[in-house]
């Protein structure tokens, strides 16, 4: 009982640096002299480099160890979490920016839950911010 008291805090921790971080990443995301109004794929590229790295960065600790990197799977060192930018739409005034992040941390990685009929359920942990461009 008492580990599954810590996992639940620390799911909680996760959850509320996610979100923070989605939070922030879409801001960042949402000024219209990052998101420009060209269709070139290496300006998008580089504009969800930055973005993902802001998210990255706002969600310490749970994304502590990630890197951004330009592609379609766009975190490095991260095999648990999912991340994505999606400007939708044109990127003109009024359109929007979506940063999610979704996974299941390892909460207690190396920690033995199996052993005598112990096993703890995995967490999924689910950050999301939508911002209107300026």
């Amino acid at each position: 009982m008492l580990l599954g008291m810590f996992d639940i805090g620390r799911a909680f921790v996760f959850g509320v640096a996610v979100q923070n971080g989605a939070r922030e990443a879409a801001r960042l995301g949402s000024q219209a002299a990052l998101v420009g109004a060209n269709n070139d794929a290496a300006a998008q590229a580089q504009f969800e480099r930055l973005v993902l790295q802001r998210l990255i960065h706002a969600s310490a600790p749970a994304l502590s160890g990630c890197q951004a990197v330009s592609g379609t799977q766009p975190s490095t060192g991260c095999p648990a979490w999912v991340l994505t930018v999606s400007p939708s739409g044109t990127k003109a005034s009024g359109a929007a920016v979506t940063v999610t992040a979704v996974g299941r941390p390892s909460i207690f990685a190396g920690f033995m839950t199996g052993a005598m009929s112990l096993s703890l359920p995995q967490v999924t942990v689910h950050g999301q911010a939508i911002m209107e461009i300026l």
